[in-house]
């Protein structure tokens, strides 16, 4: 094998390599953005939405922290175990991500306003 050939053959593995490391890092930038829209948004406006109804403080808290907890203990299993299950031409975990992206994003209430009038 020639030397050139050798060099062209590393410089093709190197770039799939390093478009699949980008697609990586992409995805986990997204999902880091997810989870800060989460903690700057989400909850804040549970929170301003249960004191404007007049909910207790401890009702509040009550929910604010049992709610999340209770939907992750029933869903994350249930979920884990269909994905763990599914064959389709999309793979294992792609189409419940493709259903739960929209459904996740379409479902999250919007921010409070910045200020009360």
């Amino acid at each position: 094998m020639d030397k050139g050939g050798a060099v062209a053959g590393r410089r093709a593995v190197w770039g799939v390599a390093s478009a699949g490391l980008l697609a990586v890092l992409f995805w986990l930038l997204v999902g880091d953005l997810a989870i800060s829209i989460r903690e700057r948004a989400a909850l804040p406006s549970g929170l301003e939405l249960l004191r404007r109804n007049g909910a207790s403080d401890t009702t509040t808290s009550l929910l604010m922290s049992t709610v999340p907890a209770l939907l992750s203990v029933l869903l994350v299993p249930l979920l884990g175990y269909h994905s763990d299950r599914l064959r389709s031409r999309w793979g294992r975990r792609r189409p419940f991500l493709l259903v739960a992206a929209p459904v996740g994003w379409a479902v999250a209430p919007a921010p409070p306003p910045l200020a009360l009038t």
